[in-house]
């Protein structure tokens, strides 16, 4: 049992060192997401998720991500409507 615990023990003291190295890492390669993370954090921590801006911002990235999908589904439905029938022989 003695060995399990101080392997164990050893994993447990070694993690923080290498989420570190990993996020530093990740930080040099990602700068500018690593700027936009830091101040989407902000902006919630700060309170600004339930603010009118926040909700401009959400319909105006509903209003441009549905459009295009309705309009392919428009135009595919209209096709298929002003498709003619074909007649049965």
């Amino acid at each position: 049992m003695e060995p399990d615990l101080a392997a164990e023990e050893s994993l447990v003291r070694a993690a923080p060192f290498s989420y570190d190295a990993a996020l530093t890492e990740h930080m040099t390669q990602h700068p500018y997401q690593t700027l936009l993370v830091a101040a989407g954090i902000g902006y919630a921590v700060g309170g600004g998720v339930f603010t009118p801006l926040t909700a401009r911002v959400v319909a105006m990235g509903l209003r441009a991500a549905l459009v295009p999908l309705l309009q392919v589904s428009l135009v595919s439905a209209a096709q298929t409507w002003a498709a003619p029938a074909s007649e049965p022989s």
